[in-house]
């Protein structure tokens, strides 16, 4: 997850995370069916329903990144790429990561679920 350094709660051990003060959850996609299903819809409900801003979705099964921000309720793809790509984040965030040392499953990609 992302959030503002002044967001930070003092003692982050017991730190209680609200939804309020995310900017973006980054979530790497696991390999089974299940969690395939799990990452791209079950978690994006519910990002989506307490309001958190950004999802990146990090596929390695496909090597591609995906940025879906909130519009209303539901998040919208506006940026995608693949491992190599630089990813760059929307305001207010507006920071680049480069991905050309991320690396993909060893394995044939899985489809996602449609969408």
């Amino acid at each position: 997850m992302i959030i503002r350094g002044e967001d930070r709660p003092a003692d982050e051990a017991d730190a209680d995370w609200p939804a309020q003060v995310v900017l973006a959850v980054v979530e790497t996609v696991s390999s089974t069916r299940t969690a395939i299903k799990r990452d791209w819809e079950d978690k994006r409900e519910r990002y989506a329903s307490v309001g958190i801003p950004v999802y990146l979705i990090v596929d390695p099964s496909n090597a591609t990144w995906h940025v879906l921000q909130l519009e209303g309720r539901v998040y919208v793809e506006t940026d995608k790429g693949i491992f190599g790509q630089p990813l760059t984040f929307p305001e207010p965030m507006a920071f680049t990561v480069q991905t050309h040392g991320w690396h993909p499953y060893n394995r044939t990609p899985v489809e996602r679920p449609p969408r």
